[in-house]
């Protein structure tokens, strides 16, 4: 499921962009994964001086929502908090207005490792000719913690991933 990115993250970029990855059981903060994602988009950010964007709607409670919690979990003040996604081609495509929007070109996806082959080709279809490029960055961490009991173990996560990309595939979503 992994792929390995022996290239380095690009020197130049827009915007760093992290995927929301769900949140812990109860719903009021980010999932282990979630909080992984969160931190590495946030220094990459902090430490290249570029506007970062949490992407992700997904909430259990009201107003408890993935982007939010991401934001409010490492303290990001300056953040633009995409709200409506819930799946990964809704970040892609919920990103472009965004994207559009500030004049961003290129941006830097900080997202799970296990989730990197989606985001790459879920994101790569949807934004192709819209003049938007990406380098997917990911946040490498651990299963379980998670209110997705797919994320539990390797081989649920494994039977879930490869039926959302088959899924995917066939509706033409990526």
């Amino acid at each position: 499921l992994e792929i390995r990115n022996l290239s380095p993250i690009p020197t130049k970029a827009d915007v760093v962009i992290g995927l929301g990855f769900g949140t812990n059981p109860d719903g009021t903060e980010p999932s282990p994964q979630g909080k992984i994602i969160a931190e590495k988009a946030f220094k990459i950010a902090k430490e290249r001086n570029l506007p970062l964007i949490f992407s992700g709607g997904f909430y259990l409670h009201p107003n408890l929502i993935e982007s939010r919690l991401m934001a409010e979990y490492v303290g990001a003040k300056s953040v633009i908090l995409e709200e409506k996604s819930w799946r990964t081609y809704g970040n892609a495509d919920e990103t472009i207005p965004i994207m559009k929007q500030n004049g961003w070109k290129f941006a830097l996806i900080v997202c799970q490792q296990w989730h990197a082959r989606r985001v790459q080709a879920t994101f790569g279809r949807r934004w192709h000719g819209k003049g938007l490029a990406f380098f997917v960055v990911k946040a490498r961490s651990g299963y379980g913690g998670s209110n997705q009991k797919r994320m539990d173990s390797f081989l649920k996560f494994l039977l879930f991933d490869l039926l959302a990309w088959i899924n995917t595939k066939v509706r033409g979503l990526c």
